[in-house]
């Protein structure tokens, strides 16, 4: 069922890439998936529609699809809840969130949404190599939203119990000192496993925010910088309830072929609720992308994690493939990556997960 968004007086949304202004005020109520509809449309993406002609429709038709595939997952998110856009924050009511097994069924209809439309994404126009490996760089210096999702199917220790993560992540370029840096976001809702004694919850997850600053040397790209996590869960168990910081650190090396690269993370508590256990976690990304013609590429980007303090890790492998295309001057990335776990340690991390997304890039 879907719910409505209730907001306050105000225009149409409006999206204006040349000046890098996005905004979003509702007039009177419209439900969730007509919020998201007037932020994805095809006429706010562009500051005017062209005319329409057999290239322009297949994009729009490729476009809204792509849209629909966020709506099944995003509605998951808001389903019984009640969504009040507020000064550009989104609030869950008390006891809005949804019941697992209707989340990890959307989840899975997302998955396959993305399965069925990625082969209809064969008739859109070719991006250039370096356009591909642009959106496939997290040191590219553009302004970036990326709609994620990490599922997991299996956990060693836990039965037959999945998870999910829906991540918001978004990047910004700037400048600091006279030298140019990217800011990253990244804000989860994570569901849990149904386990004792706390069972299936929901909710939203800790923030982290880490500044690169953007080098280049020896043929590659390089970007290193600090890190904070802000204990900003809404329940206990989505969430460390500590401060952390540390550091985290790029190298890439883009090619004609694609790119190979990797991030490494850690980060440690420093403050926040003294009954929670003390954090010190390692995390490393290695990455290969392999382009493809047509804008399609093949993947292996799964993260490995660590926790220092208590021994646990577990190391990930994936293999996955993705589509690249244009829209205007907005690059797209959709992408879906099984990934199976090859080595680990302790009760309760991933054996087997899916990590699937949209990357959106804008003109600067």
């Amino acid at each position: 069922m879907e719910r409505e968004v209730q907001g306050g007086p105000g225009a149409l949304a409006e999206y204006r890439p040349g000046a890098h202004a996005c905004r979003c005020l509702l007039q009177g109520s419209q439900t969730v998936k007509d919020c998201l509809t007037l932020i994805f449309s095809w006429h706010f993406i562009l500051p005017a529609k062209p005319p329409v002609t057999a290239s322009t429709q297949t994009d729009e038709n490729l476009h809204h699809g792509i849209a629909n595939i966020y709506f099944t997952s995003l509605e998951a998110v808001c389903d019984d809840a009640s969504a009040i856009f507020n000064g550009g924050v989104i609030n869950f009511s008390q006891g809005g969130f949804f019941e697992m097994n209707s989340v990890m069924q959307k989840l899975r209809l997302a998955a396959g949404s993305v399965a069925v439309i990625l082969p209809a994404l064969a008739g859109a126009a070719g991006p250039s190599a370096d356009d591909m490996n642009s959106s496939n760089n997290p040191l590219s210096p553009t302004i970036s939203l990326n709609l994620q999702d990490q599922y997991v199917g299996r956990y060693y220790g836990l039965g037959d119990e999945d998870g999910n993560s829906v991540l918001l992540r978004g990047t910004v370029p700037h400048k600091l000192f006279g030298l140019p840096q990217i800011v990253r976001f990244t804000m989860p809702v994570a569901t849990t496993p149904n386990v004792a004694p706390d069972g299936s919850k929901t909710g939203l997850g800790d923030l982290n925010l880490f500044n690169l600053v953007l080098l280049k040397g020896m043929g590659m790209e390089w970007g290193i910088g600090p890190q904070l996590t802000i204990p900003t869960a809404s329940r206990d168990q989505t969430g460390t309830g500590k401060w952390q910081a540390g550091l985290a650190g790029v190298a890439i090396s883009p090619q004609k072929w694609g790119m190979i690269g990797g991030l490494v993370t850690w980060q440690h508590s420093f403050a926040g609720e003294s009954n929670r256990p003390t954090q010190d976690n390692l995390t490393a990304q290695p990455f290969v992308i392999y382009n493809l013609p047509e804008g399609w590429y093949l993947r292996s980007t799964a993260t490995w994690n660590f926790d220092l303090k208590r021994g646990n890790y577990y190391i990930p492998l994936g293999i996955g493939a993705g589509k690249v295309w244009k829209v205007g001057k907005e690059t797209y990335n959709l992408f879906a990556e099984p990934q199976w776990t090859v080595g680990h340690e302790g009760v309760g991390v991933p054996k087997f997960q899916v990590f699937m997304g949209l990357n959106i890039q804008f003109p600067l």
